[in-house]
C-alpha cells in the first residue's frame, strides 16, 4: 500500500485506499465543507420524524451528494465497501470506525502499539530528510490522537529528539530540552529549531563541498603549471647543452676533418685515374 496520499488540482484525495486516515480525514472534512454538507456527512443533521416532502427531498438530494463525494474519492476496494450503505452519514461512520478502530477493542489496542512503536523506533540518519522525518513523526502522534491515545508533549520531544543524529547543533537542542528551555518546550516549537538547526547543517555540508571541490580544482591546476615549468626548463637545459662554445667547437672540427679527408680521397683517386 502507498503510504502518501493523492491530491486531485482542487485538493482533494484521489484513489484513497486506506493510508495516513488522518489527513485523508482532514482534506475529506474541507471537500465536504466547502460542498457546505459537513453536518449531513457526520450525522450532526437528521431528518426529523414527519418532514415534510420537500424537507425529505432535500436531505435526500444532500446525502446523495456526500455519497458522490465520499465514493468519487475512494479506491475501487473501498468504494465497493461503502457503497451498501444507505447513506452518506452510514459511510463516513463505516470510514471512522474502520480506520479509528472504534468498534474493536483488541484491534484499537494493537493499533496504538504498533503506532507508539514507532515512534520509539524512528531514527533519522545522518544525509536523511530532517523535514520528512520530523513531519512523519508528527503525523504519527496525530494518528494516536485519534486512537485517543494522545503522546503528552514532554514524552513527544523526548522521542523527537533521540531519533535524531548526533552533531553538534542538534547536540546543543539536546541540552536545552534536557534543562527545559522555554524555545524548545512544546512540539512544535522544538520542530522549529530543529528545521533551523538543519538548515545551517545543510549549509556548512554545501560550503565544505564547493570548498573541496575548488581546492581539488586549484591543487591539480598548480600541478600542472610545475609539471609544464618542469618540462621547460629540461628543453632550455638541452638547448643550452647544445650550444656551449665547446660542443659547437668540436662539431666544427670534426666537419673540418671530414671536409679535409674527403679532399685528400679526391686528390689520390685524381692522380690514380691520370
Amino acid at each position: 500500500m502507498a503510504t502518501t496520499v493523492e491530491l486531485n488540482k482542487n485538493g482533494c484525495p484521489v484513489n484513497w485506499q486506506g493510508q495516513c486516515w488522518t489527513y485523508y480525514k482532514r482534506m475529506m472534512e474541507f471537500s465536504v465543507a466547502d460542498k457546505e454538507v459537513l453536518e449531513y456527512a457526520k450525522g450532526e443533521v437528521t431528518l426529523a420524524s414527519g418532514a415534510s416532502d420537500v424537507d425529505t427531498k432535500m436531505f435526500n438530494n444532500t446525502q446523495m451528494k456526500v455519497d458522490h463525494i465520499i465514493m468519487a474519492l475512494l479506491s475501487m476496494e473501498l468504494g465497493q465497501q461503502v457503497m451498501i450503505k444507505a447513506n452518506g452519514t452510514e459511510m463516513w461512520k463505516y470510514l471512522e470506525d474502520t480506520y479509528e478502530v472504534k468498534t474493536n477493542a483488541a484491534t484499537r489496542t494493537n493499533q496504538e502499539i504498533i503506532l507508539f512503536n514507532k515512534l520509539q523506533t524512528a531514527t533519522c540518519k545522518p544525509g536523511w530528510d530532517v523535514r520528512q522525518h520530523a513531519n512523519g513523526m508528527f503525523i504519527i502522534k496525530a494518528q494516536l490522537a485519534a486512537l485517543n491515545a494522545d503522546v503528552r508533549d514532554p514524552i513527544f520531544i523526548n522521542m523527537l529528539m533521540r531519533s535524531l543524529p548526533s552533531n553538534a547543533r542538534f547536540d546543543r537542542l539536546r541540552g536545552l530540552v534536557e534543562i527545559g528551555a522555554s524555545e524548545v518546550d512544546t512540539p512544535d516549537k522544538l520542530r522549529d529549531q530543529i528545521l533551523r538547526m538543519d538548515s545551517y547543517n545543510k549549509c556548512d555540508r554545501e560550503l565544505n563541498a564547493t570548498n573541496a571541490s575548488t581546492a581539488q580544482a586549484q591543487s591539480q591546476q598548480s600541478g600542472a603549471k610545475q609539471k609544464s615549468q618542469q618540462q621547460q626548463n629540461t628543453g632550455n637545459n638541452s638547448a643550452t647543452r647544445q650550444l656551449t662554445p665547446e660542443k659547437a667547437a668540436a662539431v666544427a672540427a670534426k666537419k673540418l676533418d671530414k671536409q679535409q679527408g674527403n679532399a685528400i680521397v679526391l686528390g689520390i683517386w685524381r692522380r690514380t685515374a691520370t
